[in-house]
Order: structure tokens, then C-alpha cells, then sequence
């Protein structure tokens, strides 16, 4: 029983390394993602190649916003 319990911990330690690891990155990515829609904002009005883009970042955003909520969560528990 001790051997299993001190396995479960190692493996919990495990998932929550890589739950900061995801988080960190997908902070990381949103800060990029974040720029580059700042850097397109007023060229994407008129050139439908950067609004399309545009459009893709926006959704990527929402993306991120989820993977990092959803490893907030999973890191405080």
C-alpha cells in the first residue's frame, strides 16, 4: 500500500508540473498572440488577407483562455 501511495504521488506531482508547464506557455503564447493582433488592429479593416488573420488570432485567443482557466484550475487543486 505504500509503494502504490508513494506512486500515485509521484504521478500527481508529474500531472502538476505539466499543468504549470501548459499554463506557462500558453501565457506565454497569449502575450504573442496578443502582439501580433495589436500589430494587425488597423490593417486588418482593409486587406481581407489580415482580417482572415485577424479572425484566426481572435480564435486562438479564446483557445488560450480556456487551456490557461482550465490549468488554473488543475494547478489549485
Amino acid at each position: 500500500m505504500q509503494q502504490l501511495l508513494g506512486d500515485l504521488s509521484v504521478l500527481a506531482r508529474r500531472c502538476n508540473d505539466a499543468d504549470k508547464r501548459i499554463y506557462d506557455r500558453a501565457v506565454e503564447r497569449d502575450g504573442e498572440v496578443s502582439a501580433k493582433l495589436d500589430e494587425l488592429r488597423g490593417q486588418a479593416l482593409s486587406d481581407d488577407g489580415v482580417a482572415k488573420e485577424y479572425h484566426d488570432l481572435v480564435l486562438e485567443r479564446g483557445k488560450l483562455a480556456k487551456v490557461i482557466g482550465l490549468a488554473v484550475q488543475r494547478i489549485a487543486a
